[in-house]
């Protein structure tokens, strides 16, 4: 076991421990009534977490509507005990660490719902199992459920940035920022439609829950199916680079380690997921247009001459014009087009300099670079990574953006990629 799994594993211990302890002093302290309302909430919470949707590292599902719906119902114990129950069965249907997984999953639901409902209760929040509220007192309940969702996102998004920080080798605050950031809005969406699951189960009950739920769930999965086409086009993205490495044997698997790299240099600059998503894509297209181009010449065992040189020069922009009529492509054409450039204007393409050159296109130049000197080539033997770095450094504000170049360089000197990296091995941040 590596240091790196051993806190990893300390960690979720404790997250355990904290929870089990105060889930005992919040039932004692605030008891509850099991009823069939309760059950049936958690039921439906449990479902929501089975057939939650996973994109970009992050599940969607209206798991936590449900349970913050339980606690404005029933009170912090109830909701904090129904929120850890619910999360059992999709973790225990993982693949990989089960066990792990199911503790950390259990501990930090129950944690975040007793703190959420915690929050809820101590500036006054009424428990309306039965008692739904009237209208009158909706102006009362606005703080307190703001406070909810607030502390309930902030220790749920922590606990869950803080064990992809200890498994990815990432900065606690480069994942909260990457990860969470953009999903303020959707959570502050959950807390409404909590509070309005809460009034109708209150006044309906269980009949009630369904009508409110079912229309939700199938929802989701129609988000299901939106997601599944997304892998459809990075599967067929990976089909066209397949195509490229067919053609030149030497280059196998460049385009997997420049997006590697590209992903793990874009989280590092603080990118959006979204933007993390796009850049990879590009990273993998970013030699298509090679396809364009003679295997005498991709295959030559000497230096290019100059008539060989310009031959490949035309290849950034052979691949934009593949990928402009492709509309789930169309966006990354400026990436693809100025990833060779310069940032002194010696580069080829369109001898842009500095900030015109797309950050995303600065970022493939560097991630390009070092693994074509890491790797043989027919000419030449592939230089150490020491050899690469200080390469990079010296061309730093000439060739290369020298921000993205220490950064690339400290992510390196703290062991961020393998000797011989993937995008499923950077990528695999669950728990």
């Amino acid at each position: 076991m590596d240091s790196r799994d051993l806190r990893l594993r300390l960690f979720v211990g404790s997250v355990a421990v904290l929870a089990m302890s105060l889930l005992s002093v919040t039932i004692y302290l605030r008891p509850y009534t099991l009823s069939l309302t309760l059950v049936a909430l958690t039921a439906v919470a449990a479902l929501s977490e089975v057939i939650a949707v996973e994109f970009s590292s992050i599940n969607f599902s209206i798991t936590h509507a449900v349970c913050a719906a339980t606690t404005i119902l029933f009170g912090p114990a109830a909701g904090a005990l129904a929120t850890g129950l619910a999360t059992i069965p999709a973790s225990f249907m993982a693949h990989e660490r089960r066990v792990l997984r199911g503790v950390f999953n259990f501990s930090q639901f129950t944690l975040v719902a007793l703190a959420g409902g915690w929050a809820y209760v101590a500036v006054g929040g009424r428990l309306i199992a039965g008692a739904p509220l009237r209208t009158a007192e909706i102006p009362g309940v606005i703080l307190p459920l703001i406070l909810l969702t607030f502390v309930s996102f902030t220790v749920n998004s922590s606990l869950v940035a803080a064990v992809v920080s200890l498994s990815s080798g990432r900065s606690l605050l480069e994942v909260w920022k990457s990860s969470f950031t953009w999903t303020i809005p959707a959570e502050s969406a959950l807390a409404v439609l909590a509070l309005a699951l809460a009034q109708v189960v209150a006044s309906e009950g269980i009949v009630g829950l369904g009508l409110f739920v079912v229309p939700l769930i199938i929802a989701g999965q129609f988000y299901e199916r939106y997601v599944a086409l997304r892998r459809t086009y990075a599967d067929t993205v990976r089909s066209l680079v397949a195509v490229i490495e067919a053609k030149d044997s030497y280059t196998k698997g460049h385009s997997e380690r420049v997006a590697c790299y590209s992903v793990d240099i874009g989280r590092r600059l603080g990118f959006s997921d979204r933007r993390v998503e796009r850049i990879e894509l590009a990273a993998l297209l970013h030699d298509l247009g090679k396809v364009a181009i003679s295997r005498n010449i991709l295959l030559k065992k000497s230096p290019l001459d100059d008539d060989e040189y310009e031959v490949i020069k035309a290849h950034p922009d052979i691949g934009a014009h593949i990928i402009e009529s492709v509309p789930f492509l169309a966006d990354l054409v400026p990436v693809i087009l100025s990833h060779h450039e310069r940032v002194d204007g010696a580069g080829y393409g369109s001898q842009l300099t500095g900030e015109q050159i797309p950050l995303e296109a600065r970022v493939l130049s560097v991630a390009d670079a070092f693994d074509a000197m890491t790797s043989s080539r027919p000419y030449r033997a592939a230089m150490s990574r020491d050899s690469t770095v200080r390469e990079l450094r010296r061309n730093a504000g000439q060739q290369f953006d020298q921000v993205i170049v220490e950064t690339f360089a400290e992510a390196l000197a703290n062991g961020a990629f393998p000797e011989d990296p993937s995008l499923a091995e950077v990528a695999d941040e669950a728990v």
